[in-house]
């Protein structure tokens, strides 16, 4: 327990802080963004899979202004927060367990794939790939995958280097020349202080500075993770110890020699991944979120297993549901459907095949999620996601109904296309629906046809054509 009375709002990061109260009267909203601001970031500092309500933490303001609080809520719950770190903020919630009638369903979903988009900072693939190394060694389950993949790299950087010495003949005086500098001298007479003359002159760098050289290569390939160092050690002549420096600092400014690093990387990691995704899953989950925060860090859309937590936490607004895989203990869920979303899927239930739904709440780390292309990479998190029975096998629909007035309409359709060519065998149904008066129409991007439509969609225009 911490009492307080304003450490916490000036500054003292609590990263395990998971209960706030605080007594004080405030109406700035500047100190009261402060005070949230401490309470939204990740209690015990990292993900829980397994449980939702280990990732909220609850703050009570009992004499904070009402006003400038909301204010500050509402642009924390802004849609335009979608473009950077997720965090939700709730004036109640509820925790709503996993629906104990649904036990093999989950155990179906979770062989279902979903993606993650941008949840990670951005990393190199050179660096993405040595990080991954070297916690393949860290956790056991690969001691030579560092050694070994450090062995590739260096080896391609070497034969990059010799390759040079071949085709450019010029090469000898690039590395020679990387090790000095330039300089202009002035001449002055120091008696009458008169200038007598300018010239420019090369001079030999100190072992001091080609060591910055050498170490600003190594930024250059993977900050942080040495790799120019264990180059120097395989390749360097014990006669002349600073010419592999000056080599590696020289072939480090071709515009090629990272380009090509970074693919050689790229296929590496995957290769990595390939071998030992079977191991990684077998590791503890705080473990396994470190692995897969390096498949997120791509820059591209990554694909992953879908996990479900035990329990979400959610507001308990709009109407009670029935047959939702997550409920309390009447079997009830509660969510405010708008006007399109509602027929949507009292349609989906009348279907004597529908067993349960999901609603698939956007931004939160287990909802489902596809890739679309908007000026850039995006998630997409369709609404529903609806399980029915065949026989003794479970399908599963994707159910999107959309306002197609939304200018992103037509590319979250062309990215929902784009999922079907590669997951289409392992759901059923892949629909974006509208409502037009009473009517709903839909559009499977499972059937190839409709898929085919929405490939050649270039704008919001084009929409017409998928449902016609």
């Amino acid at each position: 327990m911490v009492l307080f009375k304003t450490a916490l709002t000036t500054g003292w990061d609590c990263p395990r802080a998971e209960v706030m109260m605080s007594f004080r009267r405030a109406q700035d909203p500047t100190s009261i963004a402060q005070l949230v601001g401490r309470m939204i970031r990740t209690p015990l500092a990292r993900r829980i899979e397994s449980d939702e309500v280990l990732n909220t933490v609850e703050l009570f303001l009992p004499h904070y202004d009402a006003d400038a609080l909301e204010s500050v809520l509402s642009r924390l719950r802004s849609p335009d927060a979608e473009e950077g770190v997720p965090s939700r903020v709730e004036s109640e919630a509820v925790e709503y367990p996993r629906n104990p009638e649904m036990t093999a369903v989950f155990e179906h979903l979770k062989t279902l794939p979903t993606y993650s988009v941008d949840r990670a900072p951005k990393m190199g693939d050179i660096k993405r790939a040595l990080r991954l190394a070297g916690m393949l060694v860290h956790e056991g389950v690969n001691q030579n995958a560092d050694e070994e993949l450090r062995e590739v790299l260096t080896k391609r950087l070497k034969e990059q280097c010799d390759a040079f010495v071949v085709k450019d003949a010029n090469w000898g005086n690039v590395v020679r020349e990387s090790g000095e500098v330039e300089v202009d001298v002035t001449l002055v007479a120091i008696a009458q202080m008169n200038v007598m003359g300018r010239k420019s002159m090369r001079m030999a760098l100190s072992d001091e500075n080609i060591d910055q050289l050498f170490d600003a290569s190594g930024r250059m390939l993977a900050a942080g993770e040495g790799l120019h160092r264990t180059y120097w050690k395989r390749y360097h002549d014990h006669a002349k110890p600073n010419e592999a420096k000056l080599e590696l600092f020289a072939l480090t400014r071709k515009p090629d020699t990272l380009a090509e690093l970074e693919k050689l990387a790229r296929k590496q990691f995957d290769k990595l991944w390939k071998e030992h995704k079977a191991a990684i899953q077998k590791l503890p989950a705080a473990d396994r979120t470190r692995f897969h925060a390096l498949i997120q860090a791509s820059g591209i859309p990554a694909q992953q297993p879908w996990e479900l937590p035990e329990q979400i936490v959610e507001k308990p607004d709009g109407e009670a549901w029935k047959h939702h895989l997550y409920c309390n203990s009447d079997g009830q869920f509660r969510a405010d459907l708008n006007g399109w979303e509602k027929p949507v899927l009292e349609q989906a239930m009348q279907d004597k095949s529908f067993v349960c739904w999901l609603r698939n709440l956007p931004r939160r780390d287990w909802a489902f999620c596809v890739p679309y292309e908007l000026g850039g990479a995006k998630p997409f998190y369709p609404d529903f996601v609806i399980v029915r029975k065949r026989g003794k096998s479970y399908e599963v629909d994707v159910l999107e109904p959309h306002d197609d007035t939304r200018t992103d309409t037509w590319a979250k359709a062309k990215g929902l296309a784009t999922f079907a060519d590669t997951h289409g065998m392992e759901f059923d149904r892949l629909i974006i629906a509208r409502k037009r008066g009473q009517q709903l129409q839909m559009a499977d991007m499972n059937d190839p046809a409709t898929r085919e439509k929405a490939r050649k969609m270039q704008s919001q225009n084009d929409l017409e054509s998928l449902f016609a």
